[in-house]
């Protein structure tokens, strides 16, 4: 959700990751215009990456209810990818739907990276590691 740096034009973040930002309070729409960052927003941005990550899956919790999501699902697909070897490839053949959308959605937050379509990989660096500032 962070800019490469790359000195391209960044690309506009998906749906989801707009909806997930907003719902958060992260971002809000002023006046009927776009999204903007909001102080809680700038907030944010202050805390370790660690507790920026805590605190969007506690808002994805929230919002898989929502969606009637079975929450011990999400929560066992959640801690399954916090044991998998980063860097390595793994096949969605026998994932069910409900951690089908929870892929897609990872992937659109930046927090699993999807090569193929039939395989992900956990790339992110000790993405469930508690910290201090949670």
């Amino acid at each position: 959700m962070v800019s490469s740096g790359t000195g391209r034009n960044p690309t506009r973040p998906s749906q989801g990751v707009l909806f997930l930002l907003q719902r958060s309070g992260l971002m809000a729409s002023i006046q009927n215009s776009s999204l903007q960052i909001t102080s809680t927003g700038f907030q944010f941005l202050l805390h370790s990456p660690h507790a920026q990550l805590w605190e969007l899956l506690l808002q994805y919790l929230h919002m898989a209810e929502e969606r009637q999501m079975d929450l011990v699902e999400v929560l066992s697909f959640l801690f399954m990818l916090s044991t998998m070897e980063l860097g390595r490839d793994y096949s969605v053949e026998h994932l069910s739907p409900t951690q089908v959308a929870m892929l897609e959605d990872l992937r659109d937050y930046g927090i699993i990276w999807q090569r193929r379509s039939y395989s992900f990989g956990n790339y992110a660096d000790l993405i469930f590691t508690p910290s201090p500032n949670c």
